[in-house]
């Protein structure tokens, strides 16, 4: 899927204080939410913002929950 079309889609689908798993660049899964919308990142990675995670991780490696 398109990235912009990912981080649209995410937005429409979910809201700020969204629960989430994401997986962290160890593999490991971090029970979070969503801080703030969906961005495109430098305009090629579709991001998302978590409590308590420093900076955004790809929407790929997020999951609803």
């Amino acid at each position: 899927m398109n990235q912009r079309k990912l981080a649209s889609a995410w937005n429409e689908k979910y809201g700020i204080g969204q629960k989430v798993k994401v997986e962290m660049d160890d593999g490991t899964f971090i029970e979070t939410e969503t801080t703030n919308g969906a961005t495109l990142l430098g305009g090629h990675t579709a991001v998302g913002w978590f409590k308590d995670i420093r900076g955004c991780y790809a929407l790929e490696r997020a999951q609803a929950i």
